[in-house]
């Protein structure tokens, strides 16, 4: 008879110990939950949490304690209704969906989660829950359909300036010409001042209208570069024939600054480096009242098969502080709104 008892003494304690440490591995689980996970009852109250859930509603385990956290009173009024429905399937179940709700933060912002729950088995007054946080979920969503209308929007700017650039081209270049035949014609000097600054407006209004034709092309991804043969010295030569008059006019001195070893026939898009060139020249003239723009070329590398180029652009003008640079390739920006009124410009160069 002793050995019966103490042979069941022995069974007990190791049963103690087998549950005793089933709970301790449970709750170390429930602890290191991601998910909020709560204990609650019928009447409101919350018996037990883990950090996840005071975390989702701002308060603490003091407020636990203290009884201050009241299940029912954290969901917003106008969303009880689905939390009442959600207790009716659990009495009826036992178990009830997963479905989506706000609880209402400490500080008075809405989380929004997603929650499900059952009854304790041995209870039909209390149960546990287990929330999931969609605040990253639901912000990524709000990027992403954010990104979707900007996405669209610009592109239908793009279009629309893109379309607008064509309308306007055509009698523009019409303009362009019939001033060009004007000027070849027996004009008295009034009459040839009056058309050549027509022309030279008309000329100015063309290019601003091909940058943004451009710029609507490379937003859509749709601004092709060619890849024919061309001689640099043709490209610089061009260069020179539009800047330099305007150079001169301002008194400034115009120099190109090209090594010896540079090659002449080259491979690329001659319409594009001349328009970024004839781009950054005309700023340099522009914004520079005396002494010099320089435009110098240098090779980086070269090999049998290709050469590498640095193109650049230099002047004694005004200049940047570093603040504006940071803005320098942000489109339609000018360093400050005195230069747009001073100099003119879209800030498109």
């Amino acid at each position: 008879m002793a050995g019966r008892i103490e042979e069941r003494t022995v069974s007990q304690h190791e049963a103690q110990q087998a549950l005793s440490a089933s709970e301790a591995r449970l709750r170390r689980v429930i602890e290191s939950s991601m998910i909020g996970i709560f204990f609650w009852e019928v009447s409101g109250a919350v018996t037990e949490t883990n950090d996840a859930f005071l975390e989702i509603i701002g308060y603490t385990r003091e407020d636990l304690e203290a009884g201050r956290i009241d299940w029912t009173a954290l969901t917003p009024p106008e969303e009880a209704e689905a939390d009442r429905r959600a207790i009716e399937q659990l009495r009826a179940t036992g178990r009830c969906a997963s479905y989506e709700k706000h609880y209402l933060h400490r500080d008075g912002h809405r989380v929004p989660v997603l929650i499900g729950g059952a009854l304790l088995s041995d209870s039909t007054r209390q149960g546990v829950a287990f929330i999931v946080d969609l605040s990253e979920r639901r912000q990524a969503e709000a990027d992403r359909h954010a990104r979707r209308v900007a996405e669209a929007a610009s592109s239908a700017k793009s279009e629309f300036l893109a379309n607008m650039s064509h309308e306007i081209r055509t009698p523009m270049n019409a303009i362009l010409g019939m001033s060009y035949l004007a000027l070849q014609s027996g004009l008295n000097p009034q009459q040839h001042n009056y058309i050549q600054k027509v022309h030279a407006s008309a000329e100015s209004l063309l290019g601003i209208i091909n940058d943004i034709l451009d710029f609507s092309k490379i937003e859509a991804g749709k601004l092709d570069m060619e890849a024919i043969p061309f001689n640099l010295s043709d490209v610089m030569d061009n260069l020179a024939n539009l800047i330099g008059l305007k150079a001169e006019e301002k008194g400034l001195e115009l120099l190109f600054v090209e090594p010896p070893e540079l090659p002449e026939a080259l491979v690329g898009d001659p319409s594009r480096l001349g328009q970024v060139l004839l781009n950054l020249g005309n700023n340099a003239v522009k914004f520079t009242e005396r002494g010099e723009v320089v435009i110098g070329v240098a090779v980086l590398a070269r090999d049998d098969a290709s050469v590498r180029l640095r193109f650049e652009v230099s002047d004694t003008g005004i200049g940047m502080s570093a603040e504006q640079q940071g803005r320098l390739f942000e489109p339609f920006t000018q360093a400050d709104a005195s230069t747009s009124r001073r100099y003119g410009g879209t800030g498109l160069g």
